[in-house]
């Protein structure tokens, strides 16, 4: 499953993903954190035609788990095993060597092959791991100049600043925008949750805990509260 590319292909291939980018955090050097929404569900619907546009009812398959779990193989595996010669972008998967580091940053979408053809899309949305402590993913050296990030501008729909508690701010770091803020937002849009597994064997498994904690989350602090 892990492709024997080489560095060069490995940065064209992130290169090529970038354009699936569905929404992410940039950390600033100034210590702001801006929320990234990018216009790939938009361009995504563009594959319809426009007067069939109206009746779309598109539905949401999140896929979130451990850094290395293989959240992006299976999702490669579903759009390639089912269309082998399709001309959709499929997600990259990690190298080897790169270990436990975190491959694809943010979240990214993907069309699915089947359902294109219908008025009920499926989307594949691949979660930036968890657990991946403060590493950053190594699609990050494709898209840095002097230490600081350089996504497609033209991708970008809208930046905002991210604004919590201080208490809160102080330990927002990338693994706690993961766990918090992205896997928040896709338990709230999405039709179906995939929590990906690497070790089935304990007795009370941690994903169970975390998909009980994202729905409360989610149900609690979705509205802002009254003063």
């Amino acid at each position: 499953m892990r492709p024997q590319w080489s560095d060069e292909k490995f940065r064209e291939a992130h290169e090529k993903d970038s354009w699936t980018t569905w929404f992410g955090v940039s950390f600033e050097e100034n210590g702001e954190k801006l929320l990234r929404n990018c216009d790939c569900f938009e361009q995504l619907m563009f594959e319809w035609e426009p007067p069939k546009r109206a009746d779309l009812c598109p539905s949401i398959v999140s896929f979130v788990g451990e850094t290395g779990a293989g959240k992006s193989s299976i999702i490669a595996l579903l759009i390639k095993i089912l269309e082998q010669d399709t001309v959709l972008e499929v997600p990259v998967v990690g190298l080897s060597k790169h270990g436990q580091r975190p491959t694809s940053g943010d979240v990214h979408l993907y069309l699915d092959p089947v359902s294109i053809t219908g008025s009920h899309p499926i989307l594949y949305a691949d979660c930036e791991g968890m657990n991946g402590g403060n590493r950053e993913p190594t699609s990050r050296s494709v898209f840095s100049r002097n230490g600081k990030e350089n996504l497609p501008t033209k991708a970008i729909r809208y930046m905002k600043k991210l604004v919590w508690g201080p208490e809160v701010m102080s330990q927002a770091d990338r693994e706690f925008i993961v766990l918090n803020l992205y896997s928040r937002i896709l338990y709230t849009f999405s039709d179906v949750v995939v929590f990906v597994l690497t070790n089935t064997s304990q007795e009370t498994p941690l994903p169970v805990l975390i998909l009980l904690s994202m729905a409360l989350t989610s149900l609690v602090e979705r509205l802002n509260p009254l003063s």
